[in-house]
Parts: C-alpha cells; sequence; structure tokens
C-alpha cells in the first residue's frame, strides 16, 4: 500500500545571521496496512508458536517520519489467553527492525487485558509515548512490534484489510515538511546530484572532520569580486555536542577537501549547530563573503566544502535534488563577459517569408512570374491533378517590383539599412513556390537555379552566423502560414530555441474570402496587386494550386467572423434552389464547404469566360485546407518564442459574395467591409494568442498627403510597420503611434467614400483635381493579359472582380472617372456612397451600350455624384456623340439634341435622308439659342410626324423610328 503524507506551509526566519525556514505545526494521518492476509479469515495470529513477539513487515508501513511526538495507533486484536498468569499481552511499539530497540511504545494495561481475553475482537485506539531518537527521521524503514504475546500456539489474533478493517495510523504532532528552495536564477548551479532515491548525501568519510561537492559537479565558475549566496538543506544530530560541530561552508578550489585554501567562505554560528541537531531538515541561505584571489575567475574549476563535519559516522546530511531540494549557488554580482548581455545591444539575424505571388518563378531563364505582357506565361504554372508542376518551375528570389509598382522593394531597403547600421549581422528572404501547400514546401523544400533550399537548413546558418545565436522571423500575407509551419517543424525537432521572435504582418491565419472569390470567379487573390491577370486563365490554372485553397475561410473564420461569406439574392430566380437548400446565406463552414465543392444543389462547371458562374472546387484539395486549419488555426506557440501579429485596418476588403442578377443572368458582385487591409479581414489576422496584437490604422495613415496609400500588398513598405519591426528585432517594447495601436479603431470614426463600379466590358479610372490617376491606365494595350493598375489618388483604392471593376474615392472635392470598351456589350455604372460598412445606392445608370471603340469621361462632384451625366465618345475621335443620365433622371435640352444628332448620323439610309433630318434639327437649336422655344416645340411635332411618314413609307426602320420618336418627345418635354 502506497504510504500518502500530507505537506505543511513553511516560513523563512532568521536565526544567527542564517536564513532558513520555519515549519508551522499541522496535525496529520495516514492509513498503513499493519498485516495483508493471503487468506480470506480477515485475521493474523502469532507468526511464532513459542516466541512472544511477531511484528509487521517494513514492506508494508514503509518509510515514517514519526518525528518527536505522540503517535496515535488503531487496531483490531483478541487474546483468550491475555489474563493468564503470564499476564500477556506486554504492548505494541515502533522499531526500526524485529527485535531493534523501539522508537515509541504503548504498554497494554491490566484492564486491556481483561477485555482482549473475553474471546471477542476489540479495537483499540492507543498513544504509543514519544521518542528523540534520529532514527525515527523519515529515512529507514518502521515496523510495528506487538511484544510479549500469548506463548500458547496461535491464541492472539489480529484483524487485517481482508476484511475492510484496515488499522489506521494517527500521528498528531508535526510533520515538518519538505524545505522551501527558491527558484534558482538563470546563473545558478546545480552543486550536487543524488544518485540514488534517498534524497541524502552523508559525510563521505567515516572518521575525517570534512565533506566536499567535487568540481565535476560545480565546474568552471567565475565568481568574481562580489558576494556569492548558497542554499542548501541539511541536519547534523550531533551539532551541539561537545565538539561544536560543524563549523562552516566554503567555495574552495577543486582539488581542495578541508576548505583550508577556501575563496570565500561562512562560519556556522551556535543558533545554527542547535538548530541542525534537531533532528529536521533545514534549509540555509548563507552569505559566503568575498573574494579577490586571481583562482576565482572562471578559468579553473572550484568545488563546495563542508568543514568541522561531525566525526560520527555519517551523522552529517545534506539533501540533493533527488527529493527537488537542490542546492544552488547564487552569484549577486556575475561579471558579464558577454556582450550580448545588456538588453539591446544585440539582435538576431532576420528571415523574412513574403506572401503568395510573392517569389519570382522561372522555367529556365524565362520568368514566368509575374507574367509579362503579350505573354503566355500563366498556362506555363499549372499543377497536374495530382499536384505536380507540368514544367520545371524553380523559385529565382523576391518580387520586388513590377512596372513601377513597388511589392517589397521598400521593405528590402529597408532591411538592408539595418544591416549597414549594425542593428542586425545579416538578414535573408526564403522565396518559395507559392503554388504549394506550406506543409510540401518544409517537405520537398525549395527548388532554385542553384539547387534545393532546406528552410530548415537556412534558419540554422542564419542562427549560426548571429549575434545572439537566433532568428527573428518577419512575415507577409501567406508567408505566415508558412512561418508557422516551420516554427512546429523546428518545435518538433527540439529547435524552437532558434527562433528569437515571429512577425505576422496582414496574414490570412483563418483564410479570407477573397480567396472564395478568385478560385469560383477568377478575381484577384489582391495579394500583390498593381496589376490584374486575364482572370479566366488565372482561375483556370489555380483550381490545382493547394496553397490558393489554403487561403480559403476556415472551420474557425466562421466562428470568429459574424459576416455571412456568401449571400443569395432573394429576388434572382435562379437562387431559388440554392435558397431553397441552405437558406438565404451561407454563413457556417460545412454549408461552405458544401457549396464550393458542388455538394446539396446539382450545378455544372462553368466554361472558361463564364466568370460570372461559380466554380466547382476540387473536393480533395478543400479538405487538405480544412485539415491544415484544423492543426495551425489553434497552434500554440512555444513561449520562448515572442509572437507578434499586425493586422491592417480601415480599407475597403471583400467580406463576402452575392449572386444577384445583372443584365438580365446570374451574376455576382463582391461585398465590402471597411475593417481589413485591402485582401485580409482583421479577425483572421489577430487570430493567435499572441505577446502583442496591433492594428495599422491605413485609413488614418492614407489620409497623410505626403504619402502613398498603403494597403495589403505593401504594408512592409510603410513607416509604421517598419518601426514596429525595428522594435521587436531589438527586443524592445513597440511603442503606440496614431497609426499603430492595440485598440481595434472604430469604423464609425472614418469618413464615408465614394465608390463608382463598372459591370461589363469596360476599363475603369479617375482622376483627381490635381490630375492623380487611379485605374487601369487607359493608354496600355488593353487585350493583355496583363492589365496594369495606378492608385495615385491619395486615399482611393482600385478593386477587379471579373467584368466589374470598383473605385473608392474620398468624398472631397471632384473627379472625372472615364471608362473605355474592351468588348462588345451592355454595361451597368454605380456610384454609391459606403459608410460604417454599408454601401447606400446614390444613381445608377443601366445598360448602356458599349464597343471596343467606346470611351466616356463624367465629372463627380463629392458634394452632389448624383447629378453626374456620362458623355461617351462612340468612335473614340475625341468627340462627345451621346449624353446618359442617371435612371430616372432626365437629360439636359442640349444633352437630348447631341444624342438626337448622333442616333441620326449612325442611321444606315440614304445619305440625303441623314442630311434632311439633320438641318431640321439644326433648325431646332437655332430657335432654342434665340428662346423661342415655343416655335421650337412646334418644329419638334413637324419632325416627329416626318420621322412617322419615313417608317410608314419603309424609308425607316421601326427600331430607328422607335429611338428617334422617345428622344423628340424627350426633347418636347424639356422645352
Amino acid at each position: 500500500m502506497r504510504t500518502r503524507i500530507l505537506m505543511t506551509l513553511c516560513f523563512p526566519t532568521v536565526i544567527g545571521g542564517l536564513l532558513y525556514f520555519q515549519d508551522v505545526p499541522k496535525a496529520y494521518a495516514q492509513n498503513v496496512t499493519l498485516y495483508s492476509q493471503e487468506d480470506d479469515s480477515g485475521e493474523m495470529v502469532s507468526q511464532q508458536p513459542t516466541f512472544q513477539n511477531t511484528w509487521i513487515a517494513s514492506e508494508s508501513l514503509g518509510n515514517l517520519f514519526l518525528g518527536k511526538d505522540r503517535l496515535t495507533i488503531t487496531f483490531t486484536m483478541k487474546d483468550p489467553n491475555a489474563s493468564n498468569i503470564y499476564g500477556q499481552p506486554a504492548g505494541v511499539a515502533f522499531g526500526t527492525c524485529a527485535t531493534c530497540q523501539n522508537l515509541q511504545t504503548y504498554y497494554f494495561t491490566a484492564a486491556d487485558r481483561t477485555l482482549l481475553s473475553d474471546g471477542s475482537f476489540h479495537t483499540f485506539t492507543v498513544q504509543t509515548g514519544t521518542t528523540t531518537l534520529g532514527t525515527a527521521d523519515g529515512e529507514t524503514p518502521i515496523y510495528i512490534n506487538f511484544f510479549g504475546l500469548s506463548q500458547y500456539h496461535n491464541s492472539t489474533h489480529l484483524k487485517s484489510n481482508a476484511l475492510g478493517t484496515i488499522p489506521r495510523l494517527i500521528i498528531e504532532g508535526v510533520l515538518p515538511s519538505p524545505p522551501v528552495i527558491p527558484q534558482a536564477p538563470e546563473e545558478a548551479v546545480t552543486v550536487y546530484a543524488q544518485e540514488d532515491k534517498t534524497g541524502v548525501m552523508t559525510n563521505p568519510q567515516q572518521t575525517f572532520l570534512n565533506a566536499f561537492i567535487d568540481s565535476a559537479n560545480l565546474g568552471n565558475l567565475s565568481l568574481g569580486q562580489g558576494k556569492l549566496y548558497l542554499t542548501f538543506t541539511m541536519k547534523d544530530p550531533n551539532a551541539s555536542n561537545i565538539y561544536g560541530t560543524p563549523q562552516g561552508i566554503c567555495l574552495q578550489p577543486a582539488d581542495s577537501i578541508n576548505c583550508s585554501s577556501s575563496l570565500q567562505k561562512y562560519y556556522f554560528t551556535a543558533a545554527d549547530r542547535t538548530l541542525l541537531a534537531d533532528q529536521a531538515f533545514h534549509t540555509f541561505m548563507v552569505e559566503t563573503g568575498t573574494t579577490t584571489s586571481m583562482y576565482a575567475d572562471g578559468t579553473r574549476p572550484v568545488s563546495i566544502g563542508f568543514f568541522g563535519l561531525s566525526q560520527y559516522q555519517y551523522g552529517t546530511k545534506i539533501k540533493s535534488n533527488a527529493d527537488g531540494t537542490i542546492p544552488f549557488l547564487k552569484i549577486q554580482k556575475l561579471p558579464s563577459l558577454d556582450p550580448c548581455a545588456t538588453p539591446g545591444t544585440c539582435a538576431p539575424n532576420v528571415l523574412f517569408i513574403p506572401g503568395i505571388k510573392g517569389s519570382v518563378l522561372k522555367i529556365n531563364n524565362d520568368i514566368v512570374w509575374p507574367p509579362t505582357f503579350w505573354s503566355n506565361d500563366l498556362p506555363e504554372l499549372a499543377l497536374t491533378d495530382g499536384g505536380e508542376s507540368v514544367n520545371p518551375v524553380v523559385v529565382d528570389g523576391v518580387l520586388e517590383t513590377f512596372y513601377g509598382t513597388s511589392i517589397y522593394s521598400g521593405f528590402i531597403s529597408f532591411m538592408d539599412g539595418l544591416v549597414a547600421s549594425g542593428t542586425t549581422t545579416e538578414w535573408k528572404a526564403l522565396p518559395y513556390d507559392w503554388r504549394f501547400s506550406p506543409e510540401r514546401i518544409l517537405v520537398d523544400g525549395i527548388q532554385t537555379p542553384a539547387g534545393i533550399v532546406d528552410p530548415i537548413e537556412e534558419i540554422e546558418a542564419l542562427a549560426a552566423s548571429s549575434e545572439t545565436g537566433k532568428v527573428t522571423i518577419v512575415a507577409h500575407s501567406m508567408g505566415g502560414l508558412l512561418g508557422k509551419a516551420l516554427i512546429k517543424r523546428l518545435q518538433d525537432d527540439g529547435k524552437e530555441g532558434l527562433i528569437d521572435s515571429f512577425i505576422m504582418v496582414g496574414t490570412p491565419q483563418l483564410g479570407t474570402p477573397q480567396a472564395a472569390a478568385s478560385l469560383l470567379h477568377g478575381d484577384d487573390e489582391g495579394i500583390l496587386s498593381g496589376f490584374i491577370v486575364n482572370p479566366a486563365t488565372a482561375r483556370e490554372i489555380a483550381q490545382n494550386f493547394q496553397s490558393t485553397y489554403d487561403l480559403l475561410p476556415s472551420s474557425r473564420y466562421f466562428d470568429e467572423v459574424a459576416e455571412p461569406v456568401i449571400i443569395f439574392d432573394p429576388s434572382a430566380v435562379f437562387t431559388q434552389a440554392w435558397r431553397d437548400y441552405w437558406g438565404p446565406a451561407i454563413d457556417t463552414y460545412a454549408e461552405f464547404f458544401s457549396f464550393i465543392t458542388g455538394g446539396g444543389v446539382v450545378r455544372t462547371d462553368p466554361e472558361l469566360t463564364q466568370l460570372w458562374i461559380p466554380e466547382i472546387l476540387r473536393t480533395g484539395l478543400v479538405e487538405n485546407a480544412r485539415d491544415f486549419h484544423n492543426l495551425y488555426d489553434t497552434y500554440a506557440f512555444p513561449d520562448s518564442i515572442r509572437v507578434v501579429q499586425v493586422a491592417g485596418w480601415g480599407a475597403p476588403t471583400v467580406k463576402g459574395v452575392m449572386y444577384k442578377n445583372r443584365h438580365f443572368r446570374q451574376n455576382y458582385e463582391p461585398l465590402f467591409t471597411i475593417e481589413g487591409d485591402n485582401t485580409v479581414v482583421y479577425p483572421s489576422a489577430i487570430s493567435s494568442i499572441a505577446d502583442e496584437t496591433y492594428f495599422f490604422n491605413l485609413a488614418t495613415y492614407n489620409a497623410l498627403e505626403n504619402i502613398p496609400d498603403y494597403q495589403h500588398r505593401s504594408l512592409l513598405n510603410s513607416s509604421p510597420v517598419q518601426q514596429t519591426l525595428i522594435s521587436v528585432i531589438k527586443n524592445e517594447n513597440i511603442s503606440q503611434t496614431p497609426y499603430v495601436v492595440t485598440a481595434k479603431p472604430v469604423s464609425g470614426s472614418l469618413v464615408g467614400q465614394l465608390v463608382v463600379s463598372t459591370h461589363s466590358p469596360v476599363i475603369l479610372g479617375a482622376y483627381d483635381q490635381n490630375g492623380n490617376f487611379t485605374g487601369i491606365n487607359p493608354n496600355q494595350g488593353l487585350g493583355a493579359d496583363v492589365l496594369l493598375v495606378t492608385e495615385d489618388i491619395p486615399g482611393s483604392t482600385f478593386l477587379s472582380f471579373g467584368d466589374s471593376q470598383y473605385l473608392f474615392l474620398s468624398k472631397e472635392g471632384s473627379y472625372n472617372v472615364v471608362f473605355k470598351g474592351i468588348g462588345s456589350g451592355p454595361t451597368d455604372v454605380d456610384i454609391q456612397s459606403f459608410a460604417n460598412d454599408t454601401a447606400s445606392l446614390v444613381a445608377t445608370y443601366s445598360d448602356i451600350s458599349v464597343t471596343a471603340s467606346t470611351s466616356a469621361i463624367f465629372t463627380i462632384d463629392s458634394a452632389s455624384p448624383q447629378d453626374a451625366h456620362i458623355q461617351i465618345d462612340l468612335n473614340n475621335d475625341g468627340q462627345i456623340d451621346t449624353y446618359v443620365a442617371p435612371d430616372n433622371q432626365s437629360l439636359t435640352l442640349n444633352e437630348l439634341l447631341t444624342n438626337l444628332k448622333t442616333v441620326i448620323q449612325n442611321l444606315t439610309v440614304k445619305d440625303k435622308l441623314k442630311i434632311n433630318i439633320l438641318k431640321k434639327i439644326k433648325n431646332i437649336e437655332k430657335k432654342i439659342e434665340k428662346q423661342r422655344n415655343e416655335k421650337a416645340s412646334r418644329t419638334v411635332m413637324n419632325l416627329e410626324k416626318q420621322i412617322i411618314r419615313k417608317g410608314v413609307r419603309g424609308n425607316l426602320s421601326d427600331a430607328d423610328v422607335a429611338e428617334i420618336v422617345q428622344l423628340l418627345e424627350q426633347i418636347e418635354n424639356a422645352l
């Protein structure tokens, strides 16, 4: 049976200039098996037929710390011969062996023996007395002896636990608790390690007065000139005898054994020796003094010596760490030979992990990412259904710029500056093949022109050359997911100590709705922006990229974000089946998984160019992404690593997709929130349990006129984020600024924006009053697979989704908005007010007919955006051919006349008829100029009748007649 001991509390007391820990009395009890009967009688009998004693073996009782106080023992017993002429039994006692001297004893009285002799079992609870013998110290096995028993064979019976009557030992006195040892500081060393399990070292010499701990345990110590403190646990039952031992403790050269050449020393006082002699262990913390010896300079081993110990064999005992009482050496003034000992004097090296699409990919010497204009680069990046690269793609560096758009160039210059200034010794980028999952990258390595790069080896090499022997990882966007996997791999290998800090900036830790729009419809992920890649091709090749699937919203995303990822417009007939199955929105991961993989409601894969129809994603890759996030969404970083996460906030960011009708067919449009960085909504970027979490207020920072605007792709190029990185690299506290804060900004504090969007085969842009441009530059080859995007208007954002584009503009000043056709078809133009994550429609221009030759311009005054009229140049000759007013609004008289002339000029009739009609229109204009509106009205009515007659005679088609008459009626109403 296992012995159970209740511990007591200890509080420090100072005696004789020596600090020790005093015991607090507390009664305690423990159950012990006195005897274990092998049969089921439940009784034990006298073990010897002719001998008068019996005892309980130590295996049952174990080591007991009896102390010096009275003990109480309970047992059940009978003896029919207890009152005979021999006066048995005599009593019960505790001893160290069957025949050894008793430590604590109880003698049966005459009344006890009379009771026992009645032939029945009786239970006794007796006090055994006290003892001062040193063997009752919890270190020696204890027996229970029943002595002077009946000499008649088997006459004495004791009940055992076979009948559940387990005797109970109650110790009423004080149980000294194990000593409380202060937590050793970083510079502490173990002075002795006991190999056996007793937890006690004894004087190793029987006749010599000294004991010491050899240098093999202590090693070389730089003791310096300051005071030292030794903590140890010790007792000596002979400490106060006539010899006055022990005398003291010292630090000495390792080859000394009697403290005669001690470096630092403490002498026990009379009070110390009195305390040591009370047979209990006490914990001491002593000040050994100082030394000026050159021996104590850290170049030679030293030992700890105890001198003048008890000459009685093994009298002095010192506890070791086998019981958790590790003596330790505390150096009060430790001379620092480490140049990095002072915080801030040294910094780790830095490893940078870019985001998705942030690494240059090549096939041989041909750059296939980023793609070049008029190239066929994108299909070259394709993966097979098995996830293998169709072509031998290699990684060749980080993407710095692309056609004038900074990607990581600003960050690279910043890091080069830190090395030049001596802030850090070295930094490296870890570009990777972003088509693959983080876990595959770690397994396969990174294929480069120079061979395969192992990320773990890169960490080890950086750590080896680091001033601190550690590395700080800076990760942007998807690089944070690779960084998590990299740290976990190091942790699994027991190498997490190589990492000092981990900084995630704009990492979609739980995924992002933008990735769903990308895989389903070919929308730009927004990870880099700065250019638009052919969405049809991008959607097609991304279907086998595990990396893009890893960016999909995870199960935990739906737990953290209340907004649904997908909404179905109830007025759209094609959403009826979806609404019947999933309800009005997709707001759980199970629903999301079902929808994107084509479950629930049967649908087919769209054609390549049918971007408005959602793609059916590969179930296996979605499952892989789910498993990845299940592992890493709740990953707990090692405590030794400082984890900092930074979320961009205040830039328009996709939070979901709404399926609706547009141009009388199935379509979709993105839904926006301001609580993100243009790509990642903030809850995903701050989802880890981190040491520090910060928000970079892009709205406030981008409002400054003397800086370019920043968003997801350029977070690391910004000064506020770079200052945050410096603080972490230097192991300093991060200072909050108006732009980098620990509390999430309030969305209601932002000034609203105007949103101009087009939905058709056109490209969109705008100029502000200072000539700054945001949008797709119309002066580039618009048929290329790659279109450059400019965002020079302060506070502006441009986003592209399928055949829709969105301009976010400040509600200050006026803008000249332009669009240009890149195909034929109808277009819609919407103007909205966007505030507090809510878009309110201001004006709509529906079904404007455009061709590849069409260009248009309209001026929006932020004070009255609803009054803008679009001026359209149908043939790109620089002349306004027609005007378009918002739905349910009228054009001006001059605009209507311009539209009428354009219709006439475009008629497919004889020139003579065109000239005749145009002359009549000119006549109307002259009357209007002379303010003869009444005569002009009559002329309009006459022209209307003539047009109808021309139609009756077949000179004009019915459609032409209807269009001309409609315009004439509008002109008449305007007069």
